[in-house]
Order: structure tokens, then C-alpha cells, then sequence
């Protein structure tokens, strides 16, 4: 364990679907065509497979998590969800298929944590443009409303505490990332797409109905700015096609990824990274 850290937040970026477990937070990782499975803290991330279990005090990355119940902070609730995370109920789609099946690359589980955030954020109304037809859509906006929000976040942090043993008088904090993305830069018909695979997830498919407005106006990316209350940097909050620029294990993972042709005067990925592009999502 590195010396002095008594903070640790755990950064998911991607197509996850999170829900309570317990006392537990389970994040699921869906099979979808062309994404990655990754994790790791910046500059020595893999690729992923099967259930990450860091529950306890001997987990598998060696730190013992200590979420809200740990802390004495209450049971777990729906309302410890913060509104800029997209939310919606389990009854829509009636239940998830079982996380051994095909329809999962794997999943990671987690104490509840302390505090659920939401970064990189910007406005619904621009950035979230779903099909009038979508249930889910709306139930989403919904629930961001119900709880004061407006805006909604490409990137979900789970924060934590080390055990009292742990902590130093130089305390700092480790982040560490997992993703669920693609390496190519995505418009939104990339995403309708990849929301559809999702739905397989489900029992019911069809209640998974959401899907954007594919007019050929892709959203404005939302910027990486990092976060001082929470200890994060631009470098944190990027997303895969992003970091596959300027990091060399993330290059590593994605060097078999095809490179999209783009007209001059580009001359590489061009990311663009929205609350509409791979978003998490809880689920209950």
C-alpha cells in the first residue's frame, strides 16, 4: 500500500450499470462490441476480466475500502445517489440476466460508498436530447430534477476511507479508474448502438429504451476540468480515446484498435465526450 494514503476514489467511466448489493455496491460491466474492460490506477491499467471483488480487508488490490457503512454513516439508500448520475428503477427492465452469462464482460464490487459524485457534467437540455418515445430517457431526467440537478456527468466518483491503521499524518489520496469504453471516438449514432447491445443485459430488453436524437448534430464535448474538493485532475477524468493520446498503457491496451480516417486538417482520434456518450447508469 502507498505510504500515506487514507482517501481512496474510485473513478468509472463507461457504460456501467451499478446497483445495491447488501451493503455493497455491484458495478456491472456489459458486453458491448468494441469496448474496453480496464483497470487500474493511471499508468499501470489492464484489461479486465470476471468480478474485481475489493469488499474487505485483504482485497485483491490490497487496500480494505472503508465505504458509508464501515463508517458508521448509516445503511445504504437510493437518495446517497447523486442526481447527476443517471438513474433509473429495476422494474423497467424487470431484472438483469445473471453477471456469468455472455451478456457481461464482468463486474467490480464495492463497499457503499461514502459519497456518490458526479464529474465532467453539463446541461441536460443540450446534452442529453433523448427520442420523445423513451421512457427510460425521461425517467432519467426525472430523477436528476427530483434531486436539484440539472446537468448530468460522463464520469461517476465513489469515494472511500482506509482504515484508521491506515492513516497518516502526510495523508494523500490514490485514484483509481475503471472503464467500460471504446478506444474510437463515438457520435451518436456509435452510442444508440451500444445502448441497444446493453439492453441485453436485461430480462426485459425492450425496457431499456433509451436512445438520443441521431441528427447529425453530435453534443458539445463536455471538458475535463479535475476537481480540487475531490482531488482529481484534467488526466483523471479523461476517457479512454482520450487518454490513448497521452498514456502508454492505455496505447498498450488499444494498439490492435482500427484508427478512424479523418479529413485534413486532422490528424488523429478526435474525442467527444458528452453525458449522452457511454454514460453509468444506477439501476434501482
Amino acid at each position: 500500500m502507498p505510504f500515506g494514503i487514507a482517501k481512496v476514489n474510485i473513478l468509472l467511466h463507461g457504460l456501467f450499470f451499478m446497483r445495491q448489493s447488501g451493503d455493497n455496491l455491484e458495478v456491472l460491466a456489459p458486453n458491448v462490441p468494441g469496448h474496453h474492460f480496464i483497470g487500474g490506477v493511471r499508468g499501470t491499467r489492464q484489461e479486465l476480466s470476471g468480478t474485481q471483488d475489493l469488499t474487505g480487508t485483504q482485497a485483491q488490490n490490497g487496500l480494505g475500502l472503508v465505504g458509508k457503512v464501515g463508517a458508521g454513516l448509516g445503511a445504504p439508500s437510493l437518495s446517497d445517489v447523486d442526481g447527476g448520475i443517471m438513474q433509473f428503477p429495476l422494474s423497467a427492465v424487470s431484472a438483469f440476466k445473471p453477471v456469468n452469462g455472455p451478456q457481461f464482460l464482468g463486474s467490480i464490487l464495492l463497499p457503499w460508498p461514502i459519497k456518490f459524485s458526479s464529474l465532467r457534467t453539463d446541461k441536460i437540455a443540450t446534452t442529453f436530447r433523448t427520442v420523445p418515445a423513451s421512457s427510460i430517457g425521461k425517467t432519467i431526467v426525472q430523477n436528476a430534477l427530483s434531486k436539484e440537478r440539472d446537468s448530468l456527468g460522463v464520469v461517476t466518483l465513489l469515494q472511500y476511507n482506509l482504515p484508521p491503521a491506515d492513516t497518516r499524518k502526510d495523508a494523500s489520496q490514490l485514484n483509481i479508474h475503471f472503464y467500460l469504453q471504446p478506444r474510437n471516438p463515438h457520435n451518436i449514432r456509435d452510442v444508440n448502438q451500444d445502448l441497444d447491445a446493453a439492453a441485453n443485459c436485461f430480462v426485459n430488453p425492450s425496457g431499456f429504451d433509451l436512445q438520443l436524437i441521431d441528427d447529425g448534430q453530435d453534443d458539445t464535448p463536455a471538458q475535463a476540468t479535475g476537481n480540487l474538493v475531490f482531488g482529481t485532475t484534467v488526466e483523471d477524468e479523461r476517457s479512454v480515446d482520450e487518454e490513448f493520446l497521452h498514456s502508454p498503457d492505455i496505447a498498450l491496451i488499444c494498439k490492435n484498435d482500427p484508427v478512424p480516417v479523418l479529413p485534413p486538417p486532422q490528424t488523429g482520434p478526435q474525442p467527444n465526450v458528452s453525458p449522452a456518450n457511454c454514460p453509468t447508469f444506477f439501476v434501482g
